[in-house]
């Protein structure tokens, strides 16, 4: 019997798009080019609340503050890219932005600045690379759809 290949299912033909939504009234525009992403992780830092009368002798916790995630968002760069100079301006003006992430059906929208964006490397042999860096400070419960 002749052996059967199936194409692995998981995590292939993702419709993955990152959205900056920024302005007033509101602009959106795509970042493009985005490789080995890793989701924000937003848990906070777990404050020990523990005391001698704790319930059942167990510890205490509750969640705290933290501190804005510094998230690096790897991306294909190429030269004329036509929305780089709007990334550059929402890097100088420290505006807060909607971060948008759409995997498939599933839309999670972040209160986010603009931090930084460059190019990388620019291997001989090889595609351009650029990082763009955001500090997500909050997911927001219902962001707007992208239209």
């Amino acid at each position: 019997m002749p052996r059967q290949y199936s194409e692995a299912q998981a995590g292939l033909n993702l419709d993955l798009q990152f959205h900056i939504r920024h302005g007033d009234p509101a602009a959106v525009f795509e970042i493009m080019g985005a490789e080995d992403v890793d989701f924000p992780d937003l848990t906070p830092p777990q404050i020990d609340t523990t005391h001698q009368r704790s319930p059942g002798r167990v510890g205490e916790v509750k969640n705290g503050p933290r501190d804005p995630l510094i998230y690096e968002l790897p991306l294909q760069y190429w030269d004329g890219w036509e929305h780089e100079a709007t990334i550059r301006s929402l890097v100088a003006s420290e505006e807060v932005v909607e971060f948008l992430i759409t995997i498939g059906a599933s839309f999670r929208g972040f209160a986010a600045r603009v931090l930084h964006f460059d190019p990388t490397s620019i291997p001989m042999k090889d595609k351009a690379m650029a990082v763009v860096k955001i500090a997500i400070m909050a997911e927001l419960d219902a962001p707007a759809a992208i239209s």
